[in-house]
């Protein structure tokens, strides 16, 4: 569909798919499609929405799914609604919702990981990791602030630093560079 700006999700396919479009052939759309009030884009029900569209291209008569017009303050306030959504409606494995926090992340990369990880029920170190993944493909820019769960703009952790050891012998920094899996050369200073 041209209207998917806000679909976080890949397309359902396969067996969840044809269940979907079997009880809307049967019961027509029981949860309402979101609309942004404002733009009136559709936000949440891209599947049912699709659904209906293949059911009347194939013949079967579906009545109108009611729409929920919906007043968001923020793009990251669709977003919340979004992944909230989704997480709670359809049973997402671990790797689905990996990708659901990634997708979430690269439109909008201010989202604290807290608040994330909160939406995607996941604990937040999980956020984290996909964060720094992303960060570190060049998918998403680090950002030096992000919002809290309160909504509040708190400064963003950075990378952590690299360790410093520090050491009286060459020998020592030979050692300490192999535990750190670092040569003794590259990056570990000797200080005699």
């Amino acid at each position: 569909m041209a209207d998917d700006r806000w679909q976080l999700l890949p397309d359902l396919v396969g067996d969840d798919y044809l269940a979907l479009k079997t009880s809307i052939a049967e019961s027509g759309v029981l949860i309402p499609l979101v609309y942004d009030a404002e733009t009136n884009e559709l936000v949440d029900g891209h599947q049912r929405a699709r659904a209906v569209a293949e059911l009347r291209a194939e013949g079967t008569a579906v009545a109108e799914p009611m729409k929920q017009l919906r007043h968001f303050g923020s793009d990251e306030e669709r977003i919340a609604f979004v992944v909230t959504s989704n997480v709670q409606r359809r049973k997402l494995s671990t790797a689905q919702r990996r990708d659901l926090i990634a997708e979430a992340l690269r439109r909008l990369p201010s989202l604290s990981d807290r608040r994330l990880a909160l939406m995607a029920g996941v604990d937040h170190k999980t956020v984290g990791v996909v964060r720094g993944e992303l960060e570190g493909r060049g998918e998403i820019p680090h950002v030096e602030a992000r919002a809290d769960t309160l909504g509040r703009q708190q400064p963003a952790r950075g990378p952590r630093p690299a360790a410093t050891v520090f050491v009286q012998s060459e020998r020592d920094a030979r050692r300490a560079g192999a535990a750190l899996t670092v040569p003794a050369a590259a990056g570990v200073a000797t200080r005699l």
